[in-house]
Parts: structure tokens; sequence; C-alpha cells
């Protein structure tokens, strides 16, 4: 048996369980709104994002230094509030589209949707025949540092 872990879309997902049942599941991460402010814009932001699926921004790398604004913002935070790499930007000042979303994060103030990734572990029998998965990466980056 091979064993998969990695992050889910809010859209129901198919299990197929060993005895070939299959079961749908609607799954549910959670999401939580951040308010950041900068003296100016240009001062580093603190996080690096990768445009994934074209409508959302996966969050690769978090600093922890306290002159960016996410590191100021981590640190005054209760860690279940905290940004955090494999997080995902849904949302900037209520824009879902990817450029308008980057175009928002330019300013010295912004409002951020996060979404925490639903992490799940799946058993799938292999029956001595290979499991054909395809596995994508995001290939466009949108990294405000």
């Amino acid at each position: 048996d091979e064993h998969i872990a990695g992050p889910v879309s809010t859209r129901p997902a198919i299990v197929a369980a060993p005895e070939a049942e299959v079961k749908t599941v609607t799954l549910h991460p959670e999401s939580f709104n951040v308010r950041l402010r900068r003296a100016k814009a240009s001062l580093p932001m603190g996080m690096r994002l990768e445009a994934f699926q074209d409508a959302q921004m996966h969050v690769i790398s978090v600093s922890d230094d306290v002159g960016t604004v996410v590191g100021r913002y981590n640190l005054c935070m209760a860690e279940t509030r905290r940004i955090r790499p494999g997080d995902y930007v849904t949302a900037v000042d209520g824009r879902m589209e990817l450029s308008e979303m980057k175009r928002f994060m330019e300013r010295s103030g912004f409002e951020l949707v996060i979404r925490r990734p639903h992490l799940f572990s799946c058993v799938v029998p292999r029956k001595g025949a290979a499991l054909c998965l395809g596995i994508t990466t995001p290939t466009a980056a949108a990294s405000p540092s």
C-alpha cells in the first residue's frame, strides 16, 4: 500500500475504501481574516507566495523577522492565528482574481483571507499494479517579499 499526504481543495473528494466501496466527503478547511499594515508599501512583506490554480496564492515561506509585516503580525498572534508555510491566500481586500490580489498586496494596508490546508492521509491498495498518479506543481510565482 502507498501512503499519500497533501492539501485538498474544498471540492468533494472521492475516497476509495479497501472493499472498493466509494464514499464522497466534503472538506471544509479553516479560514480566517488577517489585516496587515506597513508604514510604507515598500517595506518587506515577510512571506513568499506562489500562484496556485490561478485563483489563490500558496504561502511558501514566512519570515520571523519582526522588521517585516508578517513577522510582526505572527509575533503578536496566538499560534492558531499565525500565517504559516502551507497556508493559502484566497482573497485580498475581497478580490479573488489573482492579478487583483497581487495588485492590492502592493498597498501599505490590506486584508487577507487565509485558508489552512486540509492535510490528509490515504491508503490506496495497489494490488500489485502501478498507482498511475499525476502530480502537478505551481508554475507562476508571486513573491511579495
